[in-house]
């Protein structure tokens, strides 16, 4: 209701079809992970909108991953890329979390934090750019976890209030156009079909005379 715009959960065909299977699955995650999760597919945002309530810490996640660009020669330029969207919002309790490439683990720190210095986030001696940064919100809920009114309450304001802090902020990394490489700034830089038909030799020439007084013979 606050973007006037559907918004649906998403789900695997077979559990959307399948409630008591949808059902047994999220029983079977409860029971796995102590927690249970959701996924919001939000019209045009740069990703979904992960919410997920933690039973043992008592805290509600609300994150959305982003793929990392892959058109930076440093991790730190990376990081900025997606914490400058961030710049002028509420920062409280935002994170951002950095996903590295081979068995790098994950790192994590504040908004704030990173905005001030992007290095954080990079673990020692690692050259290489992250893969995906998350943008990540936990509330601390306390007591208020265990009523079914005052969760549901708390759920209500927090999950548009990210969206309103850092989703709606969002955008995907797109990678660039190719650009004409320059090879002599006295020539133009931009082939067209004429010059490559200039550099077109005929292998072969052909001579047509034609004798306007000739006769043809019958």
């Amino acid at each position: 209701m606050a973007i006037g715009q559907p918004v649906n959960i998403n789900l695997s065909r077979q559990r959307e079809k399948d409630a008591d299977l949808n059902f047994s699955e999220d029983c079977t995650y409860l029971a796995k992970e102590s927690s249970l999760k959701a996924e919001f597919n939000i019209p045009n945002a740069a990703s979904r909108l992960v919410l997920s309530a933690d039973v043992l810490r008592k805290v509600i996640n609300i994150s959305m991953k982003l793929e990392a660009p892959k058109d930076k020669s440093r991790a730190t330029a990376s990081i900025n890329w997606l914490s400058r969207q961030l710049k002028g919002t509420s920062h409280k309790n935002l994170s951002i979390k950095a996903f590295w490439p081979k068995r790098i683990p994950e790192t994590m720190a504040s908004l704030d934090a990173v905005l001030e210095n992007p290095t954080v986030l990079i673990p020692p001696n690692v050259s290489e750019l992250p893969t995906y940064l998350e943008v990540v919100r936990v509330v601390d809920m306390g007591a208020r976890f265990k009523g079914a009114k005052t969760f549901v309450e708390d759920v209500s304001t927090q999950f548009p209030k990210f969206y309103h802090d850092a989703g709606q902020l969002l955008t995907k990394w797109v990678a660039l156009a190719p650009k004409i490489k320059k090879k002599d700034p006295e020539e133009s830089t931009i082939p067209t079909i004429f010059s490559e038909a200039r550099e077109v030799v005929p292998t072969e020439t052909m001579d047509i005379n034609v004798d306007v007084d000739h006769e043809p013979q019958t």
